[in-house]
């Protein structure tokens, strides 16, 4: 009997040592890439790297901005020379009205991966500079692609908290 809660007591003090370990982050304060981190509804860290960001998606331009050099989409043929952003949108269109509240985060499945952020998931496609529209639209060749994370932007969610109930 003596060995069985001796035995029980280790397995609960191992367990907790263990979440105390899984609940450091290696990247930084996600909120510091937004480009205004007011318009963030609301913000939870969870275990881990794993991360609640909730805004509100409106227009084409809100969304993760992004760097070519820092991902691994191949290069669009068409792609201007002098312009090394691409975008993953919020929108399937330009002016798309699809208003809703989304978790940023599982939205585009960030990462976090040797200190970095990191997205893997593209439900718009990307958008990219180039003579026209640069958009290839919803695709699904894009997602498990790493792309690092430069900034993002959420729409201003004042507008909306009164109409639209949280998930």
């Amino acid at each position: 009997m003596k060995y069985t809660v001796l035995f029980l007591i280790s397995i609960s003090l191992l367990s907790n040592v263990n979440c105390i370990c899984e609940t450091n982050c290696s990247c930084p304060d996600l909120r510091a890439f937004a480009w205004n981190e007011d318009n963030i509804m609301t913000y939870e860290e969870g275990i881990g790297c794993t991360r609640k960001i909730m805004c509100y998606k409106q227009y084409y331009d809100d969304g993760i901005r992004l760097v070519f050099n820092a991902t691994e989409i191949p290069f669009p043929s068409d792609k201007d020379p002098n312009n090394d952003w691409l975008q993953a949108p919020t929108q399937d269109e330009m002016w798309g009205m699809d208003v809703a509240l989304i978790d940023f985060f599982s939205y585009f499945g960030f990462v976090c991966e040797n200190g970095v952020w990191y997205i893997t998931k593209y439900p718009h496609g990307i958008v990219y500079a180039n003579a026209g529209s640069g958009f290839t639209g919803p695709t699904d060749e894009f997602n498990g692609k790493r792309s690092k994370v430069k900034s993002f932007y959420c729409h201003d969610w004042r507008e909306y908290v009164e109409s639209t109930p949280m998930p």
